[in-house]
């Protein structure tokens, strides 16, 4: 930028625009999405009464975990401002040089610039931290093209809403993708209170695995206590109700849990998604389709895991019954003890 000497309040209007002769924001800050809600003005910046510039922008991202590069941005460029306001100021009152403020103003563009980048490469690692697992983002990132490991004891859950395609028929397509959402999303904190990693969404099918890509040597007690916490929490008498339709959404889980081992990771180059294969997997699936409405059906295998946690939990047997592709297995309804 070409900076000419002139008068020192002209100047200072010049690069204070954006807040007015007055010293508070005018109509080109306040459209601004960020801006809008700063209450400061350059006057309060003079008179030392604005907040330290960390203190703001952790209360201003509080929460956000998706801040995005261009809200970021915006950050940056009102730190600037107010940088500019303060050196202005200064040449203002003669206790700076010319030659001092326009070196000072190019060094400030400079660390806008290095701010921009810090911006969107925090906004990129966020947006790959709510795809991948931390480890398997890392490893990404440090230049692995192949990642498959090996998993021997792990324990994998799948939930599917009982009636879904009848439900379909009967609302509207956008408030059956809020139903969808909200149920998920619940299930998204269950799982993440319990250390369970979500693998994937299937139409109404959601499948998670816990023990991978973190070992937890109480895995299968972790998955029993997230699917009870499902099904205590998002059906029966947790029912979840749509505005716009008439009728009363009422929400039943089948869910099916087994333990063994998988292989977990990343296939491919383009749209990169964490996922595990194996026996396990289509074990836990079966045990879903095979289950009963509103119950959790599960393994004999996924019984042993759970080993000296099992007083935490009853088990109410089965019997044997034949499964598609696995033939005959004794399996069992699981259920809060007491």
């Amino acid at each position: 930028m070409q900076y000419i000497p002139k008068e020192a309040n002209e100047y200072l209007r010049l690069v204070v625009g954006n807040f007015g002769s007055d010293g508070h924001r005018n109509q080109s800050v306040t459209k601004n999405p960020v801006f809008s809600s700063i209450n400061i003005s350059a006057k309060d910046v003079l008179k030392q009464r604005a907040p330290a510039e960390e203190d703001f922008r952790s209360r201003l991202l509080a929460g956000n975990s998706q801040t995005s590069c261009k809200t970021a941005g915006y950050l940056g460029e009102f730190f600037l401002w107010v940088r500019l306001y303060q050196l202005a100021h200064a040449y203002q009152t003669r206790s700076t040089s010319w030659g001092s403020l326009v070196r000072s103003v190019e060094a400030l563009e400079s660390e806008n610039a290095l701010a921009a980048e810090r911006a969107h490469a925090m906004a990129t690692n966020n947006i790959l931290s709510n795809i991948l697992p931390p480890n398997i983002r890392d490893r990404l990132i440090n230049g692995e093209k192949r990642i498959a490991d090996r998993y021997d004891n792990v324990s994998v859950l799948f939930v599917d809403i009982v009636g879904f395609t009848e439900l379909a028929t009967k609302i509207e397509a956008d408030d059956l993708i809020d139903v969808l959402d909200r149920v998920f999303t619940k299930f998204d904190t269950i799982c993440k209170r319990h250390g369970l990693e979500k693998i994937k969404t299937i139409g109404d099918a959601y499948m998670a695995v816990c023990g991978a890509p973190i070992a937890y040597d109480n895995h299968a007690e972790r998955a029993a206590s997230a699917a009870l916490e499902m099904l205590e929490e998002c059906s029966g008498d947790a029912q979840i109700g749509v505005d716009s339709c008439e009728i009363e959404v009422d929400l039943i889980f089948r869910i099916g849990l087994h333990s063994g081992s998988v292989v977990a990771g990343i296939l491919g180059e383009n749209k990169y998604a964490y996922d595990v294969w194996g026996d396990a997997v289509n074990t836990a699936s079966r045990m879903e389709s095979y289950g009963e409405s509103g119950k959790i059906h599960v393994s004999q295998e996924f019984v042993r895991a759970i080993g000296a946690a099992s007083a935490n939990f009853h088990f109410t047997p089965r019997g044997e019954m034949l499964i598609n592709g696995k033939g005959s297995m004794k399996t069992y309804f699981l259920e809060r003890s007491g």
